[in-house]
């Protein structure tokens, strides 16, 4: 990740010699799901970050790594997971975004 300006870098990063891919996303809504009883503990700890966008334990910024697919995600850290008997979101389904990206994977041969 590029600190000075919160961006993504290139998806190809060479570690020890081995190109490794990073694709990154994140949600940037703490309040997702009035039946999701996660939701109020993320409430509160997503004033830690002020003003940045974040899904309730992490800063948008610091998700950013790689090629960026999106950090405009109705979901929260939990929902990510799809933790909780799958409490989430109404718009954004976890289940679907991992199958998107597996299928992104797949499609570049990965």
């Amino acid at each position: 990740m590029n600190r000075w300006s919160c961006a993504g870098t290139n998806e190809d990063v060479w570690i020890n010699g081995n190109r490794i891919k990073f694709f990154s996303w994140t949600g940037t809504s703490v309040w997702t799901n009035w039946t999701d009883i996660t939701d109020p503990f993320l409430g509160v700890t997503s004033l830690a970050f002020g003003n940045e966008p974040n899904d309730g334990l992490v800063g948008e910024c610091s998700t950013k790594m790689g090629n960026v697919i999106g950090t405009h995600y109705d979901m929260n850290h939990v929902d990510a997971i799809n933790h909780l008997f799958g409490a989430r979101s109404w718009r954004t389904n976890p289940v679907s975004l991992y199958r998107s990206h597996a299928n992104r994977l797949k499609n570049r041969g990965l």
